[in-house]
Order: C-alpha cells, then sequence, then structure tokens
C-alpha cells in the first residue's frame, strides 16, 4: 500500500502547530498539519507579552496582527481589597527591545495563524483525528479519521505534538503526569462595555489577586473583556455551586 510521504506531521493547528508549520514549509519542507477542530473555534490564553513579537516579525505576520487585535502595552497587579496595586508597562524592563505585544481572541488569532502557514506552503487537514501512531523503521505511521470521517494512514520522517494540553503522544504513551499541588479550576466569560481607563492604560491586562485565588482581566477590543478567575479545584468543589 502506497503513503503519502511527509517530512513532518504536526498533530495540533494552534499557535505552535501553525508556526512551525510555516517555518519548516518556508524552509522546503513538505508539511501536514493535522487539527482536530474546524478553526474558527474558541481556546482560552489571550494575553501575549512582548517576546513573541520577534517571532512574529520572524512569521511575517505583524501587519496582519497590527490590523486585527488590540495592543498591550503592560499590566496590572492588584490586591482584591484594592488598597495596593502596581502598574508595569514594558518599555520600562530590563534591556526592553519592544513595547507592546497584543492581545487577542484567540479565535480569530488561532486562524489568523493557520490560514498563515498554508500560504506559506503548509498542508492543513481540519476536523482530522489521530486514532494511533506508530514509530517504525525510522518513521511514523499516523492513523487518522478525515472530515468525511474515512480512515487514513499517512507517513512522516518526524512527527510534532503541538496538541497543547490535549498531549496526544503523552496520552498514547502514559507520559502525563498530574501534580497535586497544581489542580487548579477556572470559570471565565466574555463580557462587553466593562469600565476601563482611557489610553494605552486601557489595553493593560489586570490581574488581581486573593488570599487563595486570582482574577484576570483582558480588554480584547474596545468593547469587549474577558474576565475569568483561577482557584483550586477543591476550593471550587467547596463551594459547592452548581
Amino acid at each position: 500500500m502506497e503513503f503519502d510521504i511527509y517530512d513532518v506531521a504536526i498533530i495540533g493547528g494552534g499557535p505552535a502547530g501553525s508556526t512551525a508549520a510555516t517555518l519548516l514549509a518556508r524552509a522546503g519542507r513538505r508539511v501536514v498539519v493535522l487539527e482536530r477542530d474546524k478553526f474558527p473555534r474558541f481556546h482560552i490564553g489571550e494575553s501575549l507579552l512582548p517576546f513573541s513579537m520577534q517571532t512574529f516579525d520572524r512569521l511575517g505576520v505583524r501587519e496582519k496582527l497590527d490590523r486585527t487585535f488590540l495592543p498591550k502595552f503592560g499590566g496590572e497587579i492588584v490586591a482584591a481589597c484594592g488598597t495596593k496595586g502596581v502598574k508595569f508597562y514594558f518599555k520600562d524592563g530590563f534591556r526592553s527591545r519592544r513595547d507592546r505585544s497584543y492581545q487577542v481572541t484567540r479565535s480569530e488569532f488561532d486562524k489568523l495563524l493557520l490560514d498563515h502557514s498554508r500560504e506559506n506552503g503548509a498542508e492543513v487537514r481540519e476536523e482530522t483525528d489521530v486514532k494511533n501512531i506508530a514509530f517504525e523503521n525510522e518513521r511514523v505511521r499516523v492513523d487518522i479519521e478525515n472530515s468525511a470521517g474515512a480512515d487514513e494512514t499517512i507517513e512522516a520522517r518526524y512527527l510534532l505534538d503541538c496538541s497543547g494540553r490535549q498531549t496526544v503522544l503523552g496520552n498514547f504513551y502514559n507520559l502525563k503526569k498530574n501534580y497535586d499541588h497544581l489542580q487548579k479550576f477556572s470559570v471565565f466569560a466574555h463580557y462587553e462595555n466593562v469600565d476601563r481607563p482611557e489610553g494605552i492604560d486601557g489595553t493593560l491586562i489586570r490581574m488581581v489577586r486573593g488570599l487563595d485565588r486570582w482574577f484576570w482581566m483582558i480588554p480584547l477590543t474596545t468593547t469587549r473583556m474577558s474576565i475569568g478567575v483561577v482557584m483550586d479545584t477543591a476550593t471550587f468543589r467547596a463551594m459547592k455551586l452548581s
């Protein structure tokens, strides 16, 4: 049976997978991205740091990002009681080379990067589930179920697992480890027309620290804000909320 031979197969079309796909395709490699979902899709993790700007320059997506997303110039950490707080700006960082990053709506951000990898020559297969992985003869065979529900097998010389917390390879080979002190729980939502300061202070992420939990407030657009809370799972269960 003949299989498609790729230089690299990438599991996951999020920022890590699409970035790797773009750079590898530009280097002349034959690349396929296997993404379980259909983009755009909701995801969390919306506030970026200036160090990522160098990667965006390398990818050639800065102009697209500038047109689409809210700039972020720093952050603010405050106590839940409201008596203490500090603001910091990226321009004041030690040996800082960048004065900003972005606040992003992940559904739009991830799709932008994945589409960019297509434009640079990567093959992208959305709505594709990885069913099995086998390493043999210096190659990897990946059994997939494609968007039409049909089974297929592909071969590649290398495999990158960019599936994030889904950890496809980790699950296949029982490599995942859970840490009791990191069993966290998060509740979040997007809200419209939340009060915020004028100017660049209105772009800052705000982190509110309580005794046993912390909140984030991330301005995503000029009107929308992401607000969430993180706490120990045991603490949330003890609240007995529905």
